[in-house]
């Protein structure tokens, strides 16, 4: 009888020790490191902007505990949850490089032309892309536009948009 309560307990701290995570369709299963894994490099393949559904469906593991495996990573990956959507610094960095390159090109941005252009809050864009805008040339005029200092000087460039 110890014999076997021994062998429960031993069973029992493996199980604890070597976690598996079982694929939706049963046929293969994952560490939970190696989720981790997983998950990051989904991240990347999608070009540093990757919805927890698609991770889950590429993976083939179930949905919650993408969703949990990449709540616990955010802090340690530097990553960012937003609606459902992990984005990395480096998606961010080329988004506010293109951001640059359009303020560049007109003198101004609309916050919300790039709010909806890539499905994002507009005080997300506001508290997060601004960092990596060029700070000395830029302003944010009437709360809903982005602009350099020299469409600040000529303010024929800054009338609304009348569609």
């Amino acid at each position: 009888m110890t014999i076997v309560f021994d062998w429960l307990k031993n069973a029992h701290e493996f199980e604890n020790q070597f976690k598996l995570i079982h694929s939706t369709n049963g046929k293969f299963y994952l560490t939970p490191a190696k989720l981790e894994t997983e998950i990051i490099t989904s991240v990347r393949d999608f070009g540093g902007r990757a919805s927890i559904a698609d991770i889950s469906t590429d993976l083939g593991i179930d949905f919650t505990i993408v969703e949990e495996t990449a709540d616990a990573i955010l802090e340690k990956y530097n990553l960012i949850k937003l609606q459902g959507q992990i984005l990395t610094p480096s998606y961010l960095e080329n988004l506010g490089g293109q951001i640059n390159t359009s303020l560049k090109s007109k003198g101004f941005v609309a916050i919300g032309e790039i709010a909806r252009g890539h499905d994002l809050p507009g005080d997300f864009v506001i508290d997060k892309l601004l960092p990596f805008l060029e700070a000395q040339a830029c302003f944010i005029l009437d709360g809903w536009k982005i602009a350099t200092s020299f469409s600040f000087i000529q303010p024929s460039k800054l009338k609304p948009f009348s569609d």
